[in-house]
């Protein structure tokens, strides 16, 4: 996932986003996630498995940019180090 739209289409794809286009629209889905609790709790599954399957991806990324930078400075730290304390990296 590298972008904003690639990320936002591929939750869609999964079923893990609702989308919401105008300000009634997302009044609507509020309301209508807060009287289907099976429903929120469907989408919210949905919404941590897409996070687990891509979760692979900024780690990948860190790496490339930690190797870029230990290139110019050896004594960069760890990529790991960029995410330390966040979800990412665990």
């Amino acid at each position: 996932m590298v972008n904003f739209k690639e990320i936002a289409a591929g939750v869609l794809e999964r079923n893990a986003a609702l989308q919401c286009r105008t300000q009634q629209d997302i009044v609507s889905t509020v309301h209508s996630l807060y009287a289907d609790p099976e429903r929120r709790a469907e989408l919210a599954r949905r919404a941590g498995a897409f996070l687990q399957e891509n979760r692979g991806v900024i780690a990948a990324i860190a790496e490339l940019i930690g190797a870029a930078v230990k290139t110019e400075d050896e004594s960069a730290p760890e990529a790991a180090d960029f995410f330390e304390g966040s979800p990412v990296a665990k």
